[in-house]
């Protein structure tokens, strides 16, 4: 049985596969402490996907994912392979408004979604329902 991407996103296709961007300009000291920087990213996927998930990590250091030349597909050729993409921020992509504008537009065209950790932070919980 052949699935599209987008019935992918509803559990049909098991593991959903999550790749978690995370770019830095300061060195990061050990393993723990760039695993603890991808923590609530993983949490936001997570909550995202239905389960099984497998998580790929990405670490970009200085001001992008790699050359400005290339293409995101080559930059990141993780995203044959994912279903759904995390970022803390956009403006965390890279310091470039032009490569944040280019790496959405290769998402939209891939047809991958983007969750931003920004987008849900700072959001009023949903209050349970009160019984009657």
């Amino acid at each position: 049985m052949t699935t599209n991407r987008s019935s992918r996103h509803f559990g049909i296709r098991c593991p959903i596969r999550a790749l978690l961007l995370l770019r830095t300009s300061t060195e990061l000291r050990s393993g723990s402490e760039i695993l603890d920087r991808f923590a609530p990213l993983e949490d936001l996927a997570r909550q995202y996907a239905i389960r099984p998930l497998r998580i790929r990590r990405r670490l970009g250091r200085a001001t992008s994912f790699g050359p400005e030349l290339l293409p995101w597909e080559q930059r990141l050729p993780e995203l044959s392979e994912v279903d759904f993409v995390v970022i803390e921020d956009r403006t965390r992509i890279s310091r470039s408004e032009h490569e944040v504008r280019d790496f959405v537009d290769c998402l939209e065209r891939l047809e991958i979604p983007l969750l931003s950790l920004s987008d849900f932070e700072d959001r009023p919980a949903i209050p349970d329902e009160e019984e009657p």
